[in-house]
C-alpha cells in the first residue's frame, strides 16, 4: 500500500550522476540526473555537472536537495523516475498558480473583489492586492 505522503528514506550514489533512491513504501529507483543537467540552460544549474559538487546532495525532511535548495526536484517526479525540465508535476503546479492568480480575492469580510481594483489603505494611500 502506498503511503499518503511519499518520502525518500535513503540515497546511495551509484555513479557520477546516478542515485539509488529508496522511498518509504520500499520502492527503489535509480535516477540519472545527467540528461537533466546537460539540458539545463542556466549556469547555476549547469554548475551541478561537476561530479564533486553533485555529490554534495543530502536528505532533508524526506526530500533530496543540494545546497540551500539550489537544486531540488519534486519527490513524486523522483518516485516516478521522471526528471525533466517539463515534468507533469511542474506543468500542474504552473496551471494551479495561474488559476489561483486569476481568481478573485476575499479580504476578511467574505466579499470577493477584483484584484485589479486598488485597495484603500489606512493612511490614504492605495495599493493593488
Amino acid at each position: 500500500m502506498t503511503p499518503a505522503i511519499i518520502n525518500i528514506v535513503s540515497v546511495e550514489q551509484v555513479s557520477d550522476f546516478c542515485l539509488r533512491l529508496r522511498f518509504n513504501d520500499d520502492t527503489e529507483q535509480i535516477v540519472d540526473f545527467q540528461p537533466f543537467l546537460l539540458q539545463a540552460r542556466h549556469p547555476s544549474t549547469r554548475a551541478w555537472l561537476d561530479p564533486a559538487r553533485f555529490a554534495t546532495y543530502r536528505l532533508k525532511y524526506g526530500r533530496l536537495v543540494w545546497g540551500d535548495h539550489d537544486l531540488c526536484f519534486p519527490t513524486i517526479d523522483l518516485y516516478r523516475n521522471q526528471v525533466s525540465h517539463h515534468s507533469a508535476s511542474f506543468s500542474e503546479s504552473v496551471v494551479v498558480k495561474v488559476v489561483k492568480m486569476s481568481q478573485k480575492v476575499s479580504l476578511g469580510g467574505g466579499t470577493p473583489r477584483d484584484k485589479t481594483r486598488p485597495k484603500k489603505m489606512r493612511h490614504g494611500r492605495s495599493c493593488n492586492v
